[in-house]
């Protein structure tokens, strides 16, 4: 695939990927207190089994987002590739793998969950305490080092080489490292176990997400004219 083809496929699925996060935040709002967060997997469970329709809103969102954002990857280690090798082979990689699982997770919890929290509400005691231990099984990255950590990364790391060598806008550059930092703060906060700067991170990962994906795609399509 010629550069021009790679640019304009990785732009166009940048501006979808930016479209939605908005999606999954907006989905995210309007679930339940109990789906908002698994730090209680029986209310976690309960609540799913009654109203299910805004998390798999925001499951699908994530998976959609994830897979879109690995041609976002690829195209923007191309538009880079000429400023440090070795860190941008190494960030690409994370970012291929992290946008990967945080694919796969949310598709098996599109899988798993339904499953569950039916088997659950009906469940007796027994089975409802067996099934509420074993929800975080369902988590291919439970504390989020590669979904959030490894993209969180390679947000930094080519934001950064971009700026230094003005391969896009500064600003651009500083609303990518800012998300990074923002997905870094959501691992920390979920090893931690301190629910309030995993919601801010998100918040704010909420915000700038959109922002710098749909900039990012207007900026790699513009680059094929």
């Amino acid at each position: 695939m010629a550069d021009k083809d790679l640019a304009k496929l990785g732009g166009t699925c940048s501006i979808l990927a930016g479209l939605f996060v908005p999606v999954s935040a907006i989905a995210y709002l309007f679930m339940p207190a109990p789906q908002q967060s698994w730090a209680n997997p029986a209310a976690y469970l309960e609540s799913f089994a009654a109203a299910p329709t805004f998390a798999l809103v925001e499951y699908s969102a994530n998976v959609l987002t994830a897979i879109l954002a690995l041609a976002v990857v690829v195209a923007v280690a191309e538009r880079i590739r000429a400023v440090h090798e070795g860190w941008l082979r190494w960030t690409t990689t994370l970012g291929i793998v992290g946008c990967s699982v945080t694919a796969l997770q949310y598709l098996r919890e599109l899988a798993l969950i339904p499953g569950m929290a039916r088997s659950f509400a009906l469940a007796d005691v027994a089975v409802k305490a067996a099934t509420a231990g074993n929800l975080y099984l369902v988590l291919l990255d439970p504390h989020g080092w590669i979904t959030f950590g490894a993209v969180g990364t390679w947000l930094l790391t080519v934001n950064a080489l971009a700026a230094a060598a003005a391969r896009w806008p500064r600003p651009l550059a500083f609303i990518g490292a800012g998300g990074g930092v923002a997905y870094w703060l959501i691992v920390a906060g979920t090893v931690l176990h301190v629910d309030v700067l995993v919601a801010v991170a998100a918040a704010t990962g909420a915000l700038l997400g959109p922002v710098w994906f749909i900039w990012m795609g207007l900026t790699l399509r513009r680059a094929t004219h």
